[in-house]
This record gives structure tokens, sequence and C-alpha cells, in this order.
């Protein structure tokens, strides 16, 4: 999370703003919302030299955060996360989560973003996996 200090140059700096906002939309791998892509559409485009809201710039930051990638999540190495969930994919009621586990399994990644990183580690606390993962890093 960005620091008070950070928050208030970054909703203060429109070239910031408009540069950062431009980076996220041309990530190809972010699966970001049809509000998500409109939110920093509009602020690309941006021409006022209005600070941003409070709001607003703990949305960008909330989105810059996002698309950063994960190879391990709190202290679980993704791999080993998706092995597990993958073993276990069946004791989930949740056919999406199973197809889900599945598409990881068959991808084989070594890092994912924030998003599917923490679904993935709530598959595995839904599968009581994390106490075979304690020592895992």
């Amino acid at each position: 999370m960005a620091s008070a200090k950070e928050m208030k140059r970054l909703g203060d700096d429109a070239d910031t703003v408009r540069r950062l906002a431009q980076s996220l939309l041309a990530l190809a791998d972010c699966d970001w919302s049809i509000w998500e892509i409109q939110f920093l559409e509009g602020l690309e485009d941006r021409r006022s030299p209005e600070p941003l809201s409070e709001r607003q710039r703990e949305k960008l930051v909330e989105l810059r955060d996002s698309a950063r990638s994960y190879r391990v999540v709190e202290g679980f190495a993704i791999g080993g996360l998706i092995d597990a969930c993958w073993r276990d994919r069946f004791d989930l009621d949740d056919d999406d989560a199973i197809a889900f586990i599945e598409r990881l399994k068959a991808e084989r990644p070594v890092t994912l973003k924030h998003r599917p990183a923490y679904r993935l580690l709530a598959i595995a606390r839904a599968l009581d996996l994390a106490p075979r993962f304690a020592d895992v890093g």
C-alpha cells in the first residue's frame, strides 16, 4: 500500500497519473473490469489541473498494486499451491474454482497477478491446505 506522501504526490501530479493509467491499460494480462478500464481511460485522458480525490488516488494505487505479479503469496509458492489444489480439487463444491485450478495446472504459471494469486490462496484455504504448506516458500 502506498504511503500518505506517495498518495499525495500521485494525486497532485497529472502527468504521473496519465502515465500510470496508460501503463496499466497497456498490460495485456490484467483482468480489468469494464468499470476499471473506463476509470483508467478517464485518468489517461484527464486534462484537469485539479488534484485527484482521495478515493480516486486509493483506487489508482489499488489497480497499480493489482497489476503486480507474485511468485509467492503469503509465504506459499504459487506452483506448490496449484499442485496441492489440483490434487484436492474434487473436494470443492464450486465448478468455477475447479475449472480455475485445472486451467492453472495446464498453464503451469510461475507467477500470478494479484487477483488470481489471492483466489488461488482462498481455494487452498477452503481445501484446508494451509497447514501442509506452513514450511513452503
